[in-house]
C-alpha cells in the first residue's frame, strides 16, 4: 500500500505544533510512514518539544532547520520525505476527524491531482468577532461538504492543507518557487505552475481549524507585502497571468481592460482608497469587533483594497515600505 508524508513548515508556533504532534500520535493512521518538521532555529522551545514527542512517537518524526523561507521549507520536505502521498499543513492548522484518510482517498483517485482541505475558523471566534467572521467567509465558496469535488484556479489553491503524488512532483519538475522570499504568492505561482504542466487542483474533505488571530491589522501587512512584493515577482515571470489574480482588475494600472469606459471606472475606485480613511476605520472595526450587528462586509473589503493598492504604489521604490508595528513578516 502506499504511504503517507506529511511535511509542517514552522516558525515559533510551538502550541499549535504541539497540537498537530498530538493530533498525529491518536489518529494512528496506519498508512502514515513520517512528519516532517522543517524549522528555522525557533526560539520558543521547538526543538526541544521534538525530542520530548520523539521518544515514543509512534511514527519517524524528521526535524530540519533551513533558511526561513516558506518555499524553501516546503521543498526541503519534499527532499527529505520517503512516501508515495504528501500532504502539506501549515503550523498553525490543526487537523480534523478523518484528516489523513479524507487525503490519502485522494492521493489514491487520480494522478496529478492537487487536493486541497477546507479551512476554518473556530466556531466561538466567529461568532466573537467580526474580523474572523469576514476571514472564514473568505473560504466558504471553495469548501467540499458534501463530497462534491470543485476544480480550483491557481488564484485559490490552499497549500495550508494539501496533498499530491510525490512522483508526479519529481516527475514533472514541479517545486516551490525559491525566489518568493518574502511573504506572499509562492502559493499561488506553484499553483499555476502545476496548471501549466497539466495537474488540476480539487477540494477534497480533509478539514483543518486555522488559529490565525493575530488581528486585522497584521492582516492588512499581509496584503500590503503581498502585493508589493510577491505580486512583483508573480508578475516578472509570468505577466499575463497576474491579470488573473485577485484584485488585479480594479486596481493594477496596466490591467488590459476592454474599452476605456472600464479603465475610467476602475481609476475611480482607486482614487476613492485612502489610506487615512483606512486607518480611521481600522480603529472602528476594532472597538466593533465583538459587536455581530456591526458587522460590514463592505468595509473590510475596503481596508483590504486600499492596502492592496498601496503596496502596488510602493512596488517600485524599495525605500518605501508601511510600518505596522511588525518586524518580522513570518510573525503574521
Amino acid at each position: 500500500m502506499n504511504t503517507l508524508s506529511l511535511i509542517v513548515p514552522t516558525y515559533n508556533r510551538v502550541i499549535y505544533l504541539d497540537q498537530i504532534l498530538r493530533f498525529v500520535e491518536v489518529s494512528k493512521f496506519k498508512y502514515l510512514r513520517e512528519i516532517i518538521v522543517v524549522d528555522s532555529d525557533s526560539n520558543d522551545g521547538t526543538s526541544r518539544l521534538i525530542e520530548n514527542y520523539k521518544k515514543n512517537f509512534p511514527i519517524d518524526i524528521i526535524y530540519k532547520n533551513v533558511k526561513n523561507s516558506i518555499s524553501i521549507k516546503r521543498n526541503v520536505g519534499i527532499k527529505l520525505s520517503s512516501s508515495d502521498f504528501l500532504i502539506f499543513l501549515d503550523d498553525d492548522c490543526v487537523p480534523q476527524k478523518n484528516f489523513f484518510h479524507y487525503h490519502y482517498e485522494a492521493c489514491s483517485r487520480y494522478e496529478k491531482s492537487i487536493n486541497c482541505g477546507n479551512i476554518f475558523f473556530e466556531k466561538k471566534s466567529t461568532q466573537n468577532s467580526n474580523f474572523i467572521n469576514y476571514r472564514n467567509s473568505r473560504h466558504i465558496p471553495f469548501l467540499n461538504l458534501d463530497g462534491e469535488m470543485k476544480e480550483l484556479g491557481f488564484q485559490h489553491i490552499v497549500t495550508m492543507n494539501m496533498s499530491l503524488r510525490k512522483k508526479d512532483l519529481i516527475q514533472n519538475k514541479l517545486l516551490f518557487d525559491e525566489d518568493f522570499l518574502a511573504y506572499g504568492m509562492e502559493d499561488n505561482y506553484f499553483g499555476l505552475e502545476a496548471i501549466k504542466k497539466g495537474f488540476k487542483i480539487y477540494t477534497n474533505q480533509a478539514s483543518i481549524i486555522h488559529y490565525d488571530y493575530k488581528g486585522i491589522s497584521l492582516h492588512l501587512k499581509k496584503l500590503y507585502l503581498t502585493s508589493k512584493n510577491g505580486v512583483k515577482i508573480f508578475k516578472f515571470k509570468d505577466y499575463d497571468s497576474s491579470f488573473k489574480l485577485s484584485y488585479s482588475y480594479f486596481l493594477e494600472h496596466d490591467y488590459k481592460h476592454k474599452n476605456i469606459i472600464e479603465s475610467f471606472f476602475t481609476c475611480i475606485i482607486r482614487n476613492l482608497l485612502f489610506v487615512k480613511v483606512s486607518y480611521l476605520l481600522i480603529i472602528f472595526l476594532n472597538f466593533t469587533d465583538k459587536y455581530s450587528s456591526l458587522y460590514f462586509r463592505f468595509i473590510y473589503r475596503y481596508v483590504s483594497a486600499t492596502f492592496y493598492y498601496r503596496g502596488i504604489k510602493d512596488r517600485h521604490d524599495p525605500k518605501k515600505n508601511m510600518k505596522l508595528n511588525i518586524s518580522n513578516w513570518y510573525n503574521i
